[in-house]
């Protein structure tokens, strides 16, 4: 299991482009998993197909890892069926995880990394992002614009446990 320090690091490196709300979106995920997404189980199976047909880049790796046992499994790349992935998604999301004050913790890091100059933001746009954030409660965010056009995300967060028979 990766830290949430590495894990910010290792992403950093992997996506350049990131932008501050990428990181708080990717710190909610690692604490929340994916599971902001499911109502309805047709409808997240719909999703799926749906945006299978729209994925113009692909990642060369199956998932990535976005620490506390999940990934971002990068749907264009999974081998087994839609109805499948959307299973595991379901499965790995079905019950609440995550708490608000861990969540904070893994914010401070973040915090820590952009006073080290680590990020493309500096620790003033963050405190701004921040404050505005936390006025909102806390909510799940999008990609940024930024992040969307880079690199075109396409995945499902799932544990990393239900994957090992698809290929790591």
């Amino acid at each position: 299991m990766s830290s949430i320090l590495n894990i910010l690091v290792i992403h950093s490196r992997k996506y350049p482009k990131m932008e501050i709300q990428d990181y708080i979106k990717l710190i909610y995920q690692n604490e929340f998993g994916g599971g902001h997404m499911i109502s309805d189980a047709s409808k997240s199976l719909k999703m799926i197909i749906d945006e299978k047909k729209n994925i113009t880049k692909k990642e060369k790796e199956l998932y990535i890892d976005i620490g506390n046992r999940y990934v971002r499994l990068n749907i264009a790349n999974f081998k087994g069926s839609n109805e499948e992935l959307n299973n595991i998604f379901i499965k790995s999301n079905s019950k609440k995880k995550g708490n608000i004050k861990s969540f904070k913790r893994k914010i401070q890091t973040l915090r820590n990394l952009t006073m080290n100059n680590m990020f493309m933001f500096n620790i003033k746009e963050l405190d701004i992002y921040l404050t505005r954030y936390i006025k909102k409660n806390y909510p799940i965010v999008s990609h940024s614009k930024t992040y969307k056009e880079a690199y075109d995300p396409h995945y499902r967060i799932v544990l990393k446990k239900y994957i090992k028979k698809y290929g790591e």
